[in-house]
Order: C-alpha cells, then structure tokens, then sequence
C-alpha cells in the first residue's frame, strides 16, 4: 500500500513539474543555460539579449545566407578566438536551427510528437524572413549532399 501511494505521489510531482515548465515557457522563462545571444535577467530567468553575443549570431546567419559552410564559419571563428571559445560545426547548426532566435520557444522538442512551440515570447535577434531562408538553404545542401 505504501508503495503505491509512493508512486502516485511521483506521478503527481512529476505532472506538476511539467505544467510549472509549460507555463514557465509561455511567459518566455527558460531553465537551464540560455542560449547564445541571450542573458538571464536577475532571478526572473526571463531572457533579455546579449549585445556581443548576438552580433556573432547575426554574423553566422549572414555568413550562412553569403554560401559559406558550417565548417568554414567554425574555422574563421576559431581563427578569429570568436567569444573566446573554440568553435564545432555541430554548434553552429544547432545556433542556425534554433526556433528562440525568431522569438520562439519550442518546449519539447525532444518528443516529436508532443512538442509545442509558444511564439513571441523572447526577444527576436533573427528576422523571421532571414530565418526561414536559412532553414530551405540548410534543406537544399542537405539534400545535395545525400
């Protein structure tokens, strides 16, 4: 009996956790480390950009759109010691992917099936226009190179 009662009370923890993310999402909080471009203000955990760190971010969809690689971009910044980090294709992809620069939070997205996406609840670094021709340029060299 004890046992049961154990495990509903962790059932009922765990749903209460995940309604206080979602609801922490759509007021535009995030838990965890923010993305690049972005800072945490004070204790809100409410997302304000990061002057330095967003212009990299403009500079790597620029350079994206002007038909330079993912791996050219990480050479020239780590070349250039860009933020003082050293620089992996996998993460500039991840930086041209994510939903947050267009001012999206996508909650989730690991569990396809059951993501959802709150819209304009971060402040924008990317132009949604520059953003969706990204994604067809990313789309378009993943198919050439299958």
């Amino acid at each position: 009996m004890l046992t049961i009662l154990a495990q509903l009370e962790i059932e009922r923890t765990s749903e209460r956790t995940k309604f206080g993310l979602v609801g922490a999402a759509k007021k535009g909080h995030i838990s965890g480390r923010p993305a690049l471009g972005y800072t945490k203000k004070g204790k809100s955990k409410k997302l304000v950009i990061d002057d330095l760190e967003s212009e990299v971010v403009k500079r790597i969809f620029s350079m994206y759109l002007e038909d330079s690689s993912v791996c050219y971009i990480c050479e020239k910044f780590n070349e250039e010691h860009a933020l003082n980090r050293h620089w992996v294709t996998t993460t500039v992809d991840k930086i041209l992917s994510n939903k947050i620069y267009i001012g999206n939070i996508e909650h989730g997205k690991r569990d396809k099936k059951n993501a959802q996406i709150f819209e304009n609840v971060v402040p924008t670094i990317i132009d949604k226009t520059i953003f969706e021709c990204v994604q067809k340029r990313k789309e378009k060299n993943l198919k050439n190179f299958k």
